[in-house]
């Protein structure tokens, strides 16, 4: 519901600052516009930036279609937009932020940027002062390889959404409040699923994960791997292509909020199929990722129970 909301207040203000001129509008980082978010709630002196968001999306305008979406040249954006949220007024607010002649402004919106009101179940912590953006989050994301195979698969590709926010549980082995940048690919194709990258605002470590995920090699593309039971509870059987025998194998399990779960290491394989053990695994949506070193495939699984 909350990505809907933004989702829809964003092409709003889009087409409404678009067409009157598009030329006036250039794409910035989002720290440039942090103070003047800070300072929207009208009638706060408390306001705090909870999270930053960008939505790829293109805006026609004539024969030069515009895509607002974070550009992966440089770490930019034409409209960034700001959750801020004000103690003293118990609210958050969602602040669209456009740059005209160098100064932060928000589009003519009246009274379509949505104010949450309760504030139940949203992240509260700030982000940080000092965060990774602009040319170094796009230098951070060319140094994973998962994301330079994404990269070269899909070269003209947008995220479809960019977000700035603290993780509220521990993600990947960094504890609750670790503040990163999550940037999400959504497939139109049925039933695939999305790739995703986490960038961790400040020290730049990337870590990538999705169904596209795979090497040159066809091996990983080949249909050769397969999982059974799924869904599972706590016993899993991954069949593994006959090229992977006696080569270093390792399986892990990713969820949706980033927990990682190391299932097995072997080194190396023995035979084709690895028997795991899915017991430590929460119920619910997860992606097993198969990887000798240098092929990565990945599976979805649900663990039911």
């Amino acid at each position: 519901m909350l990505i809907r909301t933004l989702f829809a207040t964003l092409l709003v203000a889009a087409f409404m600052w678009t067409a009157a001129s598009a030329q006036l509008f250039t794409g910035y980082q989002p720290q440039q516009c942090l103070t003047s978010a800070k300072a929207s709630i009208e009638g706060a002196s408390d306001g705090e930036v909870i999270a930053i968001l960008s939505v790829g999306t293109t805006i026609e305008l004539g024969p030069a279609p515009l895509n607002i979406g974070m550009d992966l040249a440089n770490g930019t954006s034409p409209l960034w937009l700001y959750l801020v949220y004000s103690q003293s007024l118990d609210t958050v607010a969602v602040v669209p932020f456009i740059r005209v002649l160098g100064s932060c402004t928000a589009p003519p919106l009246g009274d379509v940027a949505p104010d949450f009101g309760d504030t139940e179940g949203l992240r509260l912590v700030p982000v940080p002062a000092n965060f990774v953006q602009g040319a170094a989050l796009i230098t951070a994301l060319d140094a994973n390889g998962d994301y330079a195979a994404w990269k070269a698969a899909h070269p003209d590709s947008t995220p479809t959404i960019t977000m700035l926010a603290t993780s509220d549980e521990e993600a990947f082995g960094f504890p609750a409040g670790t503040p990163f940048w999550v940037m999400n690919w959504i497939s139109n194709e049925p039933d695939a699923l999305p790739f995703i990258c986490l960038v961790h605002a400040t020290t730049s470590q990337t870590i990538c994960f999705g169904e596209e995920i795979v090497s040159v090699d066809d091996q990983g593309k080949d249909g050769l791997f397969a999982m059974a039971p799924n869904p599972a509870s706590d016993d899993l059987v991954i069949s593994l292509p006959a090229s992977w025998l006696n080569r270093p194998v390792s399986v892990e399990a990713v969820n949706v909020t980033g927990q990682r779960v190391v299932l097995r290491d072997l080194s190396p394989t023995a035979g084709p199929q690895v028997f795991v053990s899915t017991h430590t695994l929460n119920t619910g949506t997860w992606m097993v990722r198969i990887t000798d070193g240098r092929v990565v495939s990945t599976m979805p699984l649900v663990i039911a129970r």
